[in-house]
């Protein structure tokens, strides 16, 4: 699912805001332009496997195999 957010860029140098206004870069009002950004919203991965519990576990019970 992708998610809209707004932006705003001065049209003089190219600063980037979260809202318009007067520039603190270049000084000048009124140059910010209103650009929407979609993102794409991260995929969830694979579930892990091998999780036996949720719960933790003290050090001394777990067992470290070969190869780990």
């Amino acid at each position: 699912m992708a998610r809209d957010r707004t932006t705003y860029r001065c049209q003089e140098c190219g600063l980037a805001a979260a809202k318009p206004g007067t520039c603190p870069d270049c000084a000048r009002v009124g140059t910010y332009v209103q650009l929407v950004e979609e993102r794409v919203a991260p995929a969830r991965g694979p579930a892990r496997s091998g999780v036996t519990s949720s719960r933790p576990q003290p050090i001394r019970e777990i067992s470290v195999g070969a190869g780990a």
